[in-house]
């Protein structure tokens, strides 16, 4: 089967080398399970740019299977734009490139767009003017945010309905999908798993020192809520044989560290900046364990991440975790709580040597792995073609 592949943001690019990494693994996962995959990615290019260069490959193989991209440079930020303008420019912008990609590699069987703004559309448009079949997984916060303005509803919605399957990425997600653009029941179609953390060796934990670490790896921002992960570190665990390491980037960088520095904890908690692949294999195999504070998350690749290190975890309830964190890998607190926060980093701290590494391996594996993807997503795209 021959599967096209749209995401909404930047791929792969020297710039954003991890923009569109779901779609990268899983690109990689159906090719090497025999799948003919092609990818066509479109977009702009901020204002921040216009004045710096942004170079990135118009068409290159990566692992195997073709990628074609194209971004146009902008005077404003495309969020500005109202519907009316917006989608139409996304939909000439990805029939342009789609025409490239069929002269090539022929007419796909399905395609796959990540996210309805913006890669459904251009799906949509395919659809319309080839005959293509589309499916659509939903990623995107702003639908448990409500960052979605009125007027996008109904064009969201045709595409939505004009889809042969309409996946999301938890089952939280696709409840608020429900709930904002009412009747619009979405399948669950779980992110994969990097099989490069699965595959990698796993480090024996009792080895690795008498100090206790926590790693947190996320953007450095305000609903990433590191105010409440340091607030918690320190209550408990000032002045202790005790760590946080704290791996991104953000807006909230310099205000963290000051915060650090107030509650005194600036010696056991280390701020580890941006992470390639390797470094993030690397913290993720000698954390003892793995905390995301965020208020809200759509799913949290982090965690399958850190599990497929045989690492246990400690997550708040806020969308995504609760469908991967159980009493077998982790523990699950409430939001915006530093308190039960704490008190949770405590009890792991006391009780971490239950989780065994290779049971957390194998348990992400099972509900994230390759085979576990490429058996859900198949079923859509079979759905798809005999629809056509």
């Amino acid at each position: 089967m021959h599967v096209l592949i749209i995401p909404s943001e930047h791929f792969v690019t020297p710039r954003y080398p991890l923009g569109g990494i779901f779609q990268f693994q899983q690109a990689k996962a159906l090719h090497d399970a025999g799948y003919q995959v092609g990818l066509i990615a479109v977009g702009i290019i901020t204002p921040r740019f216009f004045f710096r260069k942004y170079d990135y490959p118009y068409f290159e193989d990566v692992n195997g299977y073709p990628v074609f991209r194209r971004y146009v440079r902008k005077f404003y930020p495309q969020r500005w734009e109202r519907p009316a303008r917006s989608i139409p420019f996304y939909k000439n912008l990805g029939l342009d490139l789609y025409q490239k990609y069929k002269e090539r590699f022929g007419v796909p069987d399905v395609i796959h767009a990540h996210n309805v703004q913006f890669a459904g559309f251009v799906a949509q448009a395919i659809q319309e003017s080839e005959g293509v079949p589309y499916i659509v997984t939903e990623h995107s916060s702003k639908f448990r945010t409500g960052l979605i303005a009125r007027e996008w509803f109904s064009p969201i919605k045709k595409v939505f309905q004009q889809a042969s399957a309409l996946t999301a990425v938890s089952q939280a997600l696709a409840n608020n999908i429900d709930r904002h653009c009412g009747g619009q029941c979405a399948d669950v179609l779980y992110n994969i798993v990097d099989s490069f953390l699965l595959d990698s060796p796993l480090k024996d934990r009792s080895s690795l020192g008498s100090g206790f670490c926590f790693l947190n790896i996320a953007s450095l921002d305000a609903n990433k809520d590191q105010y409440s992960l340091l607030t918690a570190f320190a209550k408990h665990f000032k002045g202790k044989q005790v760590s946080l390491r704290i791996g991104g980037s953000g807006p909230l960088e310099r205000h963290l560290k000051r915060l650090a520095q107030r509650l005194g904890v600036q010696g056991q908690v280390i701020f580890l900046g941006y992470l390639d692949r390797p470094s993030v294999l690397r913290e993720m195999q000698e954390a003892d364990c793995f905390v995301l504070s965020s208020r809200q998350e759509t799913f949290g690749v982090v965690l399958i991440e850190a599990l497929a290190c045989g690492t246990p975890v400690i997550a708040t309830r806020c969308g995504g975790p609760e469908e991967i964190v159980n009493n077998k890998n982790g523990l699950l607190v409430l939001p915006r709580d530093p308190v039960a926060l704490g008190e949770a980093m405590v009890r792991m701290v006391a009780g971490s040597s239950q989780y065994s590494p290779e049971a957390l391996r194998s348990g992400c594996r099972v509900h994230f792995g390759e085979k576990a993807f490429i058996a859900n997503v198949g079923r859509y795209y079979n759905k798809a073609v005999s629809l056509a």
